[in-house]
């Protein structure tokens, strides 16, 4: 961590964190704590994520109280909803949820990466879901094989198969209806 004299950069990355916000974090409700710890893994805090990866339904509320106490900065987007805070809070509240071990650590950013998805920022969803080491789900998630290709092989197969034109059609289509409501597909 190197000291604050030889090593200032190393010393604030290091002990410096638990120096600005160790006692302070202790003093929140342990609510809100819980709310900053966990969503964490969120560059930008809204209250509909932080229900998500929270499940529950407060954090609109929660956010809210924590801006007017300055703990996060105020809401800033077109719907006034996203909040963020500072970097080397974010950054220490991050070390306080990796220490909270691994399993706490892989369900926040497994819960982020769904959310994310469903959001449709499949970049970021890929990015939490393999910090949750769920390889699986970040490879369904980036899988953007689409509608088109499948109308397209299912067209094919039934062809080559004999079934008429009619068939064919109203197959595919229905494939292609499953293809779309998989996580990830476009």
């Amino acid at each position: 961590g190197g000291s604050p004299d030889t090593d200032p950069a190393a010393w604030l990355l290091g002990p410096g964190l638990d120096l600005l916000f160790g006692r302070w974090l202790a003093t929140l409700d342990p609510v809100d704590r819980d709310l900053l710890v966990r969503c964490s893994v969120l560059d930008t805090l809204t209250p509909d994520a932080c229900d998500w990866i929270l499940e529950r339904s407060d954090s609109a509320v929660r956010l809210a109280g924590l801006s007017e106490a300055q703990v996060v900065a105020p809401p800033v987007g077109a719907l006034g909803f996203q909040y963020r805070a500072h970097g080397l809070l974010q950054e220490y509240l991050r070390r306080q949820l990796s220490a909270r071990g691994r399993q706490a650590n892989a369900q926040a950013h497994g819960a982020a990466g769904l959310w994310l998805a469903a959001q449709g920022d499949v970049d970021s969803a890929v990015t939490q879901l393999l910090d949750a080491g769920q390889i699986d789900k970040a490879r369904e998630v980036f899988d953007v094989s689409g509608a088109g290709d499948t109308v397209i092989a299912t067209l094919g197969t039934l062809a080559a198969a004999g079934a008429s034109l009619d068939v064919a059609v109203r197959i595919a289509n229905e494939a292609a209806g499953v293809v779309v409501g998989k996580l990830g597909a476009s």
